[in-house]
């Protein structure tokens, strides 16, 4: 997790030659990378150096990015039988960032989730387009709510973020509360 636009982080990529990637923008100032892993400490060490925000995400599988290449055919093959149907209430794709517009859920739908950075404040964005004003992070611990925080203070907008669950705290609690 780095706190940079996704426009700066670039130039700490250039010279890894594809072994880390974008994985996902989930604010103006909140990226993701994911690859190898040695990369991914050296990036972190001159984020550090330079005392930009970086932290390691406690996650074994580089999704969204390179290493996942020599999944996508197996993933194709495997799902090549999907027949997705439209969904019955709008649904944000965290591939493309809109509204998932019928049935688009088909196995290289799903390849490309696997691989292709997560759209998450282009979806943000599009919630609040459709006049969404009310979040609920459905998660083991809300990690994405700093980044919804931000996606509404940069679009001039006022709502509710909520969680769903907390780390080390009681989940009937958290729920209802």
């Amino acid at each position: 997790a780095v706190g940079l636009p996704k426009e700066e982080i670039t130039s700490y990529l250039e010279d890894l030659e594809g072994s880390v990637s974008i994985a996902a923008e989930n604010s103006p100032n909140s990226i993701t990378l994911s690859g190898n892993l040695e990369s991914l400490k050296r990036i972190a060490e001159e984020l550090e150096a330079e005392q930009v925000f970086a932290r390691f995400v406690p996650v074994d599988i580089p999704y969204h990015s390179s290493e996942m290449d020599c999944l996508l055919r197996d993933i194709s093959l495997l799902l090549k039988e999907l027949k997705p149907e439209c969904p019955s209430l709008d649904l944000v794709s965290s591939v493309t960032g809109e509204i998932v517009e019928g049935a688009d859920s088909d196995a290289p739908y799903w390849c490309r989730n696997v691989r292709e950075p997560v759209a998450f404040r282009a979806g943000f964005e599009t919630l609040l387009r459709n006049g969404a004003d009310l979040f609920v992070e459905i998660s083991a611990h809300p990690v994405l709510s700093p980044s919804m925080k931000e996606n509404l203070l940069f679009e001039g907008k006022t709502g509710p973020v909520v969680a769903s669950l907390r780390r080390n705290e009681r989940d009937g609690l958290v729920f209802r509360r």
